[in-house]
């Protein structure tokens, strides 16, 4: 081997990579070659921040958020690493720090770092918690404990800034007159009218809304696609499996099977022989486990139903295990405690599985293993015939593949003649694999979740197209008719709202076009209106002034959840409303303004940062980036 590898570097090859190698050096240097691994990811008024604390930033900051909110990115986390770098950086330069005392008491109060088994419930500080989860985060703990204390130091220069702004008493008045106020309302339900009984468009109508709507009727790209499906299945019948297959394979597998005797039993330690062998007795006599360790002033262990491993003291363990069931409780010398009283309860006998027993299963691994190594190989037979220009189908039925043709398929799977699409698992994946490649070429080969591979050729493909109106006209004049039922009711609602504005009452005005009106016992709040009528309806009765009238639709949802097609039209009249005045409000007006004061500092202090920010010279790299984050070049995440 050592003599090979010297003739190699002797070789032609290995000369012209030095060859190669010296000419880049010579043309960008040897330190560019690879600066892009060397350079700072970002930098901040010309300070670098460094790639690990970028990377630990990002990961923090991406796993905090989406817990939140499950569409929080990648690149949002690098934009807020940066972003904190900054207001630290500012801050910094007022020269504010936190002292160890805030920086003890921020630590000492996270409920991460609290002991979990604490008794008390007291949620005591724990620094194996803290040195654990800091460890986590990926963070030293002197790293983490500057990070925080400069964060303690922004919120405290934050919250200083914006802490003299205060809601005015005008702005709690305003929010309580907004939050109390209730309306009661009329309504006039316009239902939906009937298409059928809609008249026939002329001949220059139904062109005439054709033309406006044409888009409607396009019809979808198309293609028709030849499947070659690689099923292990079918290559599974030819598998022969032989007795010493079968003998060996079980040999191998057979001890992921066997199940370990377990035991249950009670341990009492003790401090020296006599007391162990003192409650040996009393626990053979039948004395309560818990009562005997009590008085002889032990620890009671109860384990149960466990095997030998799982008892953490060795000596305990082969003491526990070489019982026999029913035998007198012993006095044993353990590791962990100077000595213990045992007594067995039960003991469940380990499992050995026999040949016999699981001589199909061990069958059916070996033909299920076998059937895939023989379903790879036609998959490359099929792709060696295709280099040698065989037909796609030709080449499936040489290799023993299944060839499936599917005709005039859409992007979204449907077919032409309206089914859903095609008829197996992994459909969606094969659609959108066809959708990718180009006519007359194959796709790579898919795994499908039932265990077989697919590859998709598309044969033809037939663009999108708008029909001419005489190939859709039936669909043009269902859907005229719709279209006018849906302007007939509208019109109704509208006349409804036009007699109120012209003077007439909304109950005249229904009933002059046979509608019923129903009056709201009671005032209603935004909330109710909104949960039972929806937001077009809240916005026509929280948006008119007494004695006015609108319309919105009424929001209705068919079985499936979604919107109903043909919608109800709601007119809304106004006919009182009430608000809760500042004198009437009493302590609650001072709670909303305490609410609306902290609302407008944090408002404030994020406005501040965000202007610390804008300040900042920032300069990303973005090679850097895309090399330390590549996700981030694919949608965004």
């Amino acid at each position: 081997m050592l003599a090979y590898l010297r003739t190699l570097t002797r070789g032609p090859v290995a000369i012209t990579l030095v060859l190669l190698m010296a000419v880049a050096f010579a043309i960008w240097g040897m330190p560019n070659m690879f600066s892009a691994a060397n350079r700072a990811p970002a930098r901040v008024n010309g300070e670098a921040v460094p790639r690990a604390d970028l990377e630990r930033l990002v990961e923090n900051f991406v796993r905090g958020a989406q817990r939140q909110d499950p569409t929080f990115t990648r690149d949002q986390a690098i934009e807020q690493g940066v972003a904190e770098r900054a207001i630290h950086q500012f801050v910094r330069g007022l020269g504010v720090t936190a002292s160890d005392a805030q920086l003890a008491e921020a630590i000492q109060s996270m409920p991460q770092f609290q002991a979990a088994l604490d008794p008390s419930g007291a949620g005591n500080f724990d620094p194996i918690a803290y040195r654990s989860a800091v460890a986590e985060m990926g963070f030293a703990v002197p790293e983490f404990e500057a990070m925080l204390r400069a964060e303690i130091a922004s919120v405290q220069v934050f919250t200083a800034l914006s802490l003299g702004t205060r809601a005015p008493q005008s702005f709690a008045a305003f929010d309580l007159a907004y939050q109390s106020e209730t309306r009661e309302l009329s309504f006039v339900e316009v239902p939906p009218v009937n298409p059928e009984t809609m008249p026939a468009p002329t001949e220059e109508e139904l062109a005439a809304f054709y033309s406006e709507r044409s888009s409607a009727w396009q019809r979808p790209e198309r293609r028709t696609l030849m499947i070659a499906v690689a099923d292990p299945t079918v290559f599974a019948d030819r598998v022969e499996v032989t007795e010493e297959q079968l003998r060996a394979e079980f040999d191998r597998i057979s001890s992921t099977w066997a199940q370990p005797e377990r035991r249950t039993f009670v341990q009492i330690t003790l401090p020296s022989e006599a007391a162990a062998q003192d409650a040996a007795t009393r626990l053979s006599s039948g004395a309560e486990p818990q009562e005997v360790a009590t008085a002889l002033g032990g620890q009671l262990i109860n384990h149960t139903d466990v095997t030998r491993e799982d008892v953490a003291d060795a000596r305990i363990a082969e003491a526990a295990f070489g019982i026999a069931l029913g035998a007198p409780a012993q006095a044993a010398a353990g590791s962990l405690a100077p000595w213990s009283a045992i007594r067995l309860s039960s003991v469940t006998a380990a499992v050995t599985p026999s040949f016999e027993e699981r001589r199909d299963e061990v069958r059916q691994s070996i033909v299920a293993e076998e059937a895939v190594t023989l379903m790879q190989d036609a998959v490359r037979e099929f792709e060696q015939q295709r280099r040698r220009r065989v037909g796609f189908e030709e080449a499936a039925a040489a290799t023993g593949l299944r060839a499936v043709r599917a005709e005039n398929v859409a992007a979204d799977g449907s077919l032409a003649d309206g089914s859903p699409g095609l008829g197996f698992p992994g459909a969606e994946a094969i659609v959108q694999a066809a959708f990718e490649a180009r006519q007359g070429r194959a796709s790579d080969w898919l795994n499908l979740e039932t265990g077989e591979e697919v590859s998709v050729l598309v044969e033809s493909i037939t663009a999108a197209f708008v029909p001419e109106l005489a190939e859709v006209a039936d669909e043009v004049r269902v859907a005229w008719r719709i279209n006018e039922a849906a302007n007939r009711q509208r019109a109704t609602a509208e006349a409804v709202v036009a007699a109120v504005t012209g003077g007439e009452t909304l109950a005249a005005a229904a009933q002059a076009r046979s509608l019923r009106v129903v009056n709201s016992p009671e005032g209603l709040s935004r909330q109710q209106v909104s949960e039972t009528f929806g937001p077009e309806v809240l916005g026509q009765a929280f948006g008119l002034g007494v004695g006015e009238a609108g319309v919105g639709r009424l929001a209705v949802t068919g079985p499936d959840g979604r919107p109903q097609a043909t919608p109800v039209l709601m007119v809304v009249g106004v006919r009182s409303v009430s608000r809760m005045s500042p004198e009437e409000a009493g302590p609650i007006l001072e709670q909303i303004r305490i609410q609306g004061t902290q609302q407008l500092q944090q408002a404030m202090g994020d406005t501040l940062a965000a202007a610390a920010r804008g300040l900042a010279r920032v300069e990303e790299d973005e090679e850097v980036i895309q090399q330390m984050f590549p996700a981030t070049a694919a949608a965004g995440s």
